[in-house]
């Protein structure tokens, strides 16, 4: 008996003394990195308990003028697969992970909806795609798509779970769309008109019925406002006296908030464009955020804006 206790305690020692090294920092078997809230967020639910999803960018940072930081190359090194929007969104993003070395996945949700995308036409810009295809609901249930078959291919062993939660996301999803379809229809047609901080919601007023009127910068905001656009704009706010106007959350409002003190139009209210809001905010998923920008947008042009029942939480 004594024998046998001697050498359970040799054992004992022996695994604490080879277990901290081992398990120090360890490299979580599935670990995949979005680059923005808004991604993150949709991977979080398709992948459920089975992944840990860490997001690039902080929650209210502008992706298009973003500034990688050293750490960043240091999180896709240890991420087993990214999950990007593409389509231009991200131009740092090429250059990070050649830096991070090694060879992983990198999946661009939006670059197979290339061919429906829009083109700026003027500007610096102009030629190049609108990257923001999320705010159309069915763009984004297209983006989930691509989740679940690229999730399937690094954990085939997952691929059961991934489409369990994907079907229960896309039910949501498919009830957020037609909801807003909804809202909308109650804006006087008069007032169907959306300016904004830079034009991230093009797709949302060319799926559910509004006009974009007009905005401060183009679809990035890597680029200094242009006088003529600005008097443009100016311009259109007296002749069509829209309600409101409405700024951003991860972009500066001054330029707008300026406008609309000029024309005499109110702030309507803030929009979350291209990226989610803070945990235990309005906007801290991408359903909620959706929810609220529709909200916030009907009842500042003189719509009536209804709770959104969306059923239960996919994440459950």
């Amino acid at each position: 008996m004594r024998s046998l206790i001697v050498i359970l305690v040799i054992a004992v020692v022996l695994s604490g003394c080879t277990g901290d090294s081992e398990r120090a920092d360890p490299l979580p078997q599935r670990r995949v990195l979005a680059t923005i809230t808004i991604i993150g967020d949709m991977v979080s639910v398709v992948g459920g308990e089975r992944l840990e999803v860490a997001t690039l960018l902080p929650v209210g940072v502008d992706p298009h003028i973003y500034e990688p930081r050293p750490d960043d190359v240091k999180k896709i090194a240890r991420s087993q697969m990214v999950f990007a929007n593409g389509l231009g969104l991200e131009l740092w993003l090429e250059e990070l992970i050649r830096n991070a070395g090694g060879a992983r996945p990198v999946v661009y949700l939006a670059e197979p909806l290339r061919s429906v995308a829009l083109v700026e036409r003027t500007g610096a810009y102009a030629g190049h795609v609108d990257p923001h295809l999320w705010n159309n609901v069915e763009y984004a249930m297209r983006y989930v798509e691509e989740i679940v078959r690229a999730l399937s291919e690094l954990d085939p062993d997952g691929r059961e779970s991934f489409s369990w939660n994907a079907r229960r996301y896309q039910e949501q999803l498919a009830k957020l769309d037609r909801w807003i379809l909804d809202q909308i229809q109650t804006i006087p047609p008069e007032h169907r008109k959306l300016v904004t901080s830079h034009d991230a919601f093009r797709y949302l007023c060319q799926r559910y019925g509004l006009e974009c009127l007009g905005s401060i910068w183009g679809i990035t905001t890597d680029e200094e406002p242009s006088a003529e656009k600005i008097a443009r704009l100016v311009d259109d706010l007296k002749r069509t006296r829209v309600p409101a106007v409405f700024v951003e959350t991860s972009v500066n409002p001054r330029f707008l908030m300026q406008i609309a003190l000029d024309t005499n139009v109110k702030i309507g209210g803030t929009l979350y464009s291209d990226s989610l809001g803070p945990p235990g905010s309005p906007g801290d998923s991408y359903i909620k955020m959706m929810v609220h920008n529709v909200k916030t947008i009907t009842e500042a042009l003189g719509g009536r804006p209804s709770d959104f029942d969306g059923g239960d939480d996919a994440r459950d």
